[in-house]
């Protein structure tokens, strides 16, 4: 008699494509990718609330919310690594921005 393992839901999602059980179980299909796609914790949505409750403070309610939500997103994808020289050239090459006084 075969012994049975316990096997994780990867595992069992990565025999069900290689077997090509899609079309045999599709409820089941849908379940597996329902199931990858949730996210484990939430902290991520609780770190994106926590630095738009930062961002909306009593001195900075006006803000609109287009300028709002750009800076949430500075806020909260810091960890994005920004070449500063390539902005500063592109910066520089945007517009002309001297003035001309003679």
């Amino acid at each position: 008699m075969e012994e049975s393992r316990n096997t994780t839901i990867q595992e069992r999602a990565d025999i069900f494509v290689q077997k090509s059980l899609k079309n045999v179980f599709p409820m089941l299909f849908k379940l597996f990718r329902l199931f990858f796609t949730i996210p484990m914790n939430s902290a991520s949505c609780e770190r994106s609330f926590s630095c738009l409750r930062r961002l909306k403070t009593y001195t900075r309610n006006k803000i609109g919310q287009e300028r709002l939500s750009s800076l949430a997103l500075l806020a909260i994808e810091r960890s994005i690594e920004v070449n500063i020289s390539k902005v500063i050239d592109d910066f520089n090459l945007s517009q002309k921005r001297r003035l001309n006084f003679v």
